[in-house]
């Protein structure tokens, strides 16, 4: 994992690469419909208050669904899981299409679909979460979240415009059908998955059998690995306080930008594109990194960076600062999210990964209301940049903490065929006595 070796890297795969393609297109689909459902909420409400009304409760039903729903990755054929999500997925979609074409959408339907198409979007990430272990080889893991990263990126980059193209050409009905078209795109994609994604038990054995008891089991061996896995644990704590510290600074450029600074709103689409270019940079970057440093040389790096580059732009309170700082702190978030997502692939066992990489999704979204809380209130009272100055101060704080976790060196310096070892040794008794290594390799091909 050090990526000291100059042997030449082999493919991805053409598995990869039909789900990755898949997801391409349905992400580019939601964004189109994520946009179209705030328009027709701004058109019949006439209120950006009522953007809460819908978001608010789509989070909190993810947070419920999400730990739930997860043992089922450590348990099913994860291209099976992924593949029903999105049956129901098209199913939610459809509803929403018909009800906006016949005119008879209200906020109450609008919000009991959200919370079915976040039910059914949790079930695919319990599917989705470790698929990509099953396949690539351990050692291709990093290069495939950085190409990951890298077009989640690309659809970050171009989704805003790609949404407001077709709400403006073909209306909001015509957006909600394009992201239905686009879950049949992920839907055909899966289905071309041709490796086994059925997650390795003890003795290299599959279990399907699930009732009451085994699912609260395996949710509480889930939270229980999470807790004895130390070195997991602070850094999903620290995590979390470094988003929830940092999370406002996105929110409030609408902010800044005309309230505070009196631009025009072209001026907001230059920081959100600095925004994806700068995790285009740090996905596209990291290789080049940790071949030539380690890779908790590089994940303190990032850190650091994406502190400091936060905070140097609100002391120069320069909205140009602003926008190189926003590039390079999302490069070196990028670092750290592909970092920290591969070590932990690689180090768990394959049937305890999406409860796993599950939490530490529950831990990102986490902060998204904890800094939409703090956002809001301290800026009406403060202003903008007094604001950003305290959080992105108190963010740099953070980073040292990083530093004090144990064995936070070993366990990102650590090769990925060894790491699943020594996260045996070092927490014995974490994953319910499993002892067996968790080096993620392409299993046989049966779907």
């Amino acid at each position: 994992m050090s990526g000291k070796d100059n042997h030449k890297e082999e493919g991805l795969g053409r598995d990869f690469w039909w789900y990755r393609g898949g997801e391409f297109l349905s992400d580019l689909g939601s964004s189109a419909q994520t946009l179209a459902v705030a328009w027709w909420i701004l058109e019949t409400t006439g209120s950006a208050a009522s953007m809460a009304t819908v978001l608010v409760p789509t989070i909190l039903s993810v947070l419920v669904f999400s730990p739930l729903l997860a043992p089922l990755g450590d348990r099913f054929s994860r291209k099976k899981i992924m593949l029903w999500a999105n049956v129901g997925l098209i199913l939610t979609v459809s509803t929403m299409a018909w009800l906006f074409l016949i005119g008879g959408m209200t906020m109450f339907l609008l919000i009991a679909l959200s919370i079915a198409s976040s039910f059914f979007g949790c079930l695919f990430e319990a599917g989705s979460a470790a698929v990509v272990s099953n396949l690539v080889k351990a050692e291709q893991l990093q290069k495939a979240n950085q190409s990951i990263q890298t077009l989640n990126s690309v659809v970050g980059l171009l989704g805003a415009a790609f949404g407001a193209t077709m709400v403006a050409t073909i209306g909001i009905e015509g957006a909600v059908l394009v992201n239905l078209g686009s879950f049949f795109a992920s839907l055909i994609g899966i289905s071309l998955i041709q490796q086994n994604t059925k997650p390795k038990r003890e003795n290299n054995e599959t279990d399907e059998t699930l009732t009451i008891k085994t699912w609260s089991e395996d949710i509480y061996l889930g939270f229980r690995a999470l807790a004895k896995v130390r070195v997991v644990l602070a850094l999903f704590v620290l995590i979390l306080l470094s988003n929830a510290l940092a999370y406002p600074v996105i929110v409030l450029i609408p902010y800044l930008v005309k309230e505070t600074l009196g631009l025009s709103p072209y001026y907001v689409g230059i920081l959100e594109s600095a925004l994806a270019i700068g995790a285009i940079l740090g996905a596209t970057t990291l290789s080049f990194m940790t071949k030539r440093m380690t890779n908790y040389r590089t994940f303190f790096l990032g850190i650091t960076l994406n502190a400091l580059m936060l905070l140097i732009p609100v002391v120069m309170q320069s909205y140009w600062a602003l926008v190189i700082g926003l590039m390079i702190s999302t490069a070196g978030c990028i670092w750290i999210n592909i970092l920290i997502q591969t070590q932990i692939t690689v180090a768990v066992p394959d049937h305890f990964r999406s409860r796993i990489l599950s939490s530490l999704g529950i831990v990102s979204g986490l902060a998204i209301p904890v800094g939409i809380a703090l956002a809001g209130p301290l800026t009406d009272h403060f202003g903008a940049w007094s604001t950003f100055f305290a959080l992105a101060a108190l963010s740099a704080l953070v980073v040292p903490l990083y530093a004090l976790i144990p064995n936070i060196a070993t366990f990102f310096n650590t090769p990925a065929e060894e790491v699943g070892e020594w996260m045996n040794k070092t927490y014995p008794d974490a994953f319910d006595g499993e002892t067996e290594t968790s080096e993620a390799k392409p299993a046989e091909q049966v779907s």
